[in-house]
């Protein structure tokens, strides 16, 4: 809890510090990477060791630990869920935000196409173990949903791989946006109802802030995210005649790869 109050008045203090753009983009990618790293690092401590048992020993000891060292790794599952996921999440919105903003960048749709498949694969990984504690037919409609909803952005992002017009990367990025939140909200709603007997058992309180700590954690990453993407399309662009003309050597050569293997042998 101490991390995150500190990570929130450390947001604060730069909200006022915008105009110093460089400066501030590395101050909040060190902020968050200590943010982001600490739970992770709190959770391989073996908290179970430190409980006190008492006189019982034996096999029963032993499954008391059992007992605890799940409650601990349900709680750990909890902390880190929403950081894992909103890391590409994060991810993504950036590349969208960044090719909203400079439609002539081939990368942010590359970064869509690597990101949404391994959100595929961590999203899955995530929903398979409660959906084995319930069954139910809405857990697995949901998950494929929501993969789905991440399918449209890896062919989104192919179609953002190259330069275009402002107005095109505009209407690219929007539609690619409404067809993945369709889907997300209908695989979101899936999920919930199949999961509806372990949701509700937990506190309103957990829930909340669950929700919470995924949309925070988007929210930022989406803004260093996009900080460190323009700063890679600055240096990418090279700053001397030296590095143009490698760029453009580099661009040529590209170019003349895939124009061979165009070439019909016969």
């Amino acid at each position: 809890m101490g991390i995150e109050t500190g990570f929130a008045v450390f947001l604060w203090t730069q909200v006022g510090r915008w105009t110093a753009w460089k400066r501030q983009a590395r101050a909040l990618s060190w902020a968050w990477l200590i943010y982001f790293l600490t739970p992770f690092l709190v959770f391989l401590y073996p908290l179970a060791a430190e409980y006190d048992f008492g006189e019982v020993t034996g096999e029963p000891r032993q499954q008391m630990q059992v007992l605890v060292g799940f409650a601990i790794g349900a709680q750990a599952l909890v902390s880190l869920a929403p950081k894992v996921i909103s890391l590409l999440q994060g991810l993504i919105r950036a590349s969208i935000a960044t090719k909203t903003l400079f439609p002539g960048a081939s990368a942010p749709g590359w970064l869509m196409v690597i990101a949404a498949p391994l959100y595929m694969i961590i999203f899955y990984i995530f929903v398979l173990l409660p959906y084995h504690f319930t069954g139910s037919g809405f857990v697995v409609v949901g998950m494929f949903l929501v993969i789905a909803a991440k399918g449209t952005l890896v062919r989104a992002g192919l179609g953002l791989t190259k330069p275009m017009p402002d107005d095109a990367a505009r209407t690219a990025t929007s539609k690619a946006l409404r067809l993945r939140m369709t889907l997300l909200l209908g695989g979101a709603a899936c999920i919930v109802g199949g999961l509806w007997g372990l949701v509700s058992k937990a506190s309103a309180l957990t829930m909340v802030n669950f929700a919470l700590s995924i949309g925070s954690n988007i929210l930022v990453l989406t803004l260093i995210a996009t900080d460190a993407l323009i700063t890679a399309l600055d240096r990418a662009r090279g700053t001397t005649p030296e590095e143009r003309r490698l760029a453009d050597e580099a661009a040529a050569e590209v170019a003349a790869f895939t124009a061979a293997g165009t070439h019909d042998p016969a």
